[in-house]
């Protein structure tokens, strides 16, 4: 049974849920846009690996990039056990790689001609009804069947998802491409999720932000995240350090910053009891 709130699916991201008023609509679809070098796969193994832990959930992955085995060991590596899903049913491969690697296909779809995408998914949609579905990668649809191509199939197969109630996860590496194009492929996705990095003095720190939800104002609230193996995204807490001398304000400065703040104080006999910690 899927984990609802008010008709909502939950995603298991940390914080995403909360931003998006309990999860997705079912039918909805929701298109992760990650800038070079940031990991955006971990989001779409992560919402179907919980899912079918949690909820029971049936899925499929659509690849084009890796193949089945190589996807597996990333699921293994974030500590997630995918092939007692693919042994059980609860889960399966559209494999478009393979084939096109003179490889063996794996998995219960094979597809030899990216151009068969939107039939053979398509149809693997309606094998999960009310379940979710990962399509991996749509930068390399874009580059290998062309843009007005690659959005017809996605408008088509959004359709097709709707009648099943199934949630489209797309993933989408922002390669060199044209503004206008990023955002023909905005409007045609319910809900966009926006993967980019921040640089902090020399470190470099990942951020996901909504951009557009069709059921939910999008706040635009940059959250930042790591990866952890295992364990997947985890929201990253920056640590703060406040400093000043004695009824400087530090507390009261700490508590206008973070209302829930519970001050743990210490009481002397010899000076003046004052702030030694902060539960936030």
């Amino acid at each position: 049974m899927a984990a609802e709130t008010d008709g909502r699916r939950r995603t298991y991201i940390p914080m995403l849920d909360e931003m998006l008023g309990g999860g997705m609509p079912a039918g909805t679809s929701m298109l992760f846009t990650a800038m070079p070098g940031v990991a955006s796969e971990v989001f779409g193994c992560q919402i179907i690996a919980e899912r079918m832990r949690n909820d029971g959930d049936v899925s499929f992955i659509y690849t084009n990039t890796r193949t089945p085995v190589e996807i597996e060991h990333v699921f293994h590596r974030y500590g997630w056990d995918l092939r007692s899903s693919l042994d059980s049913g609860q889960t399966f491969f559209v494999d478009s790689i393979s084939p096109m690697m003179g490889m063996p296909a794996i998995g219960k779809y094979m597809i030899d001609d990216f151009k068969e995408s939107e039939k053979v998914v398509a149809e693997a949609i309606a094998d999960i009804a009310g379940g979710t579905a990962v399509i991996e990668d749509v930068a390399t649809l874009l580059d290998s069947i062309g843009v007005d191509q690659t959005f017809d199939m996605i408008e088509r197969l959004n359709e097709v998802a709707r009648s099943n109630d199934v949630n489209m996860i797309y993933l989408f590496t922002r390669w060199n491409y044209e503004k206008v194009m990023l955002e023909r492929l905005s409007r045609i996705v319910d809900c966009e999720v926006r993967l980019f990095s921040v640089e902090e003095k020399v470190v470099y720190r990942q951020v996901f932000a909504i951009t557009k939800s069709n059921w939910i104002e999008a706040s635009g609230t940059k959250i930042f995240f790591e990866v952890l193996e295992p364990g997947g995204v985890r929201v990253f807490i920056p640590k703060l350090l406040v400093t000043g001398p004695y009824n400087a304000g530090k507390t009261t400065f700490t508590h206008a910053i973070a209302p829930n703040t519970v001050s743990v104080e210490r009481q002397t006999f010899e000076l003046f009891p004052t702030t030694v910690g902060l539960d936030i």
